[in-house]
């Protein structure tokens, strides 16, 4: 009887315990809204770069007007954007290769300099977004930087009235 007893308290304890954990809030899904916003880029690795091209920069993402779309800006360089789509119900951007950045930086472009296909950043529950792809900038006047994936993390905006910077330093 002592035996069953301890088996039946020791169901009860392990049911409360699954009940417990599993009874967690859920993390909301990241809206198209939430994805505006400046995100510091940060490279996994860099398979190559012979002109030395940044492998750390900001980038600004942006809504486009356009329904589940994104605007990545300042990529590589000030005037390199390209444009992703978002699908809320897998929380990934696609961003499709072969897509005109600028005049010096043209093509967005995967392994082997491919210009069609895509790159997929997936939105992690923390607003982080991040590859695991090889893709990377190629233009005409120079070899191309080939990104060997990427973290890209939100960076905290704080606004601060100009009558609080204005002073004598």
């Amino acid at each position: 009887m002592k035996k069953q007893n301890s088996f039946k308290t020791l169901f009860t304890l392990v049911a409360v315990a699954l009940l417990a954990f599993s009874a967690r809030p859920a993390q909301a899904a990241v809206t198209l809204d939430d994805l505006a916003g400046t995100y510091s880029f940060v490279a996994a690795g860099v398979s190559e770069n012979p002109n030395s091209l940044p492998t750390e920069f900001d980038v600004v993402v942006s809504l486009t007007g356009n329904e589940n779309e994104v605007k990545f800006s300042n990529f590589v360089a000030s005037a390199n954007s390209f444009v992703g789509t978002y699908d809320a119900a897998s929380q990934k951007i696609t961003v499709a290769f072969g897509q005109l950045l600028n005049d010096d930086f043209d093509v967005f472009c995967g392994e082997a300099y491919a210009e069609t296909g895509s790159l997929e950043f997936t939105v992690n529950a923390d607003g982080s977004l991040s590859t695991d792809a090889t893709f990377g900038i190629s233009s005409f006047w120079g070899s191309p930087v080939l990104y060997t994936g990427a973290t890209l993390t939100k960076t905290v905006q704080v606004d601060v009235p100009l009558a609080d910077v204005l002073g004598t330093y």
